[in-house]
């Protein structure tokens, strides 16, 4: 994974953060931070996920690295749903 996403150009953990938005069923992501410093990168990773390139899913998938039938892409795809 690490090598795919380094191939993009994208850190693995920016990599990591956009993909747990990616399924329709995950309602939120919890994220922890041992400073100051590591909040405000966690906070730009989320912000930059939706510029996380197709190819590096379509690798992703290719390499056996998540399966192939993972929503990625448009995000519109996937509406979420909120709980009743």
């Amino acid at each position: 994974m690490e090598r795919v996403s380094e191939a993009h150009g994208v850190p693995l953990p920016a990599v990591a953060l956009a993909f747990s938005k990616l399924h329709p069923v995950v309602a939120s992501v919890v994220t922890g931070f041992g400073s100051g410093r590591e909040a405000e990168q966690t906070i730009q990773w989320i912000d930059d996920g939706d510029d996380i390139p197709d190819a590096l899913w379509s690798d992703m998938k290719a390499e056996g690295l998540i399966h192939p039938d993972m929503p990625t892409g448009d995000a519109d795809a996937y509406p979420r749903t909120s709980p009743s």
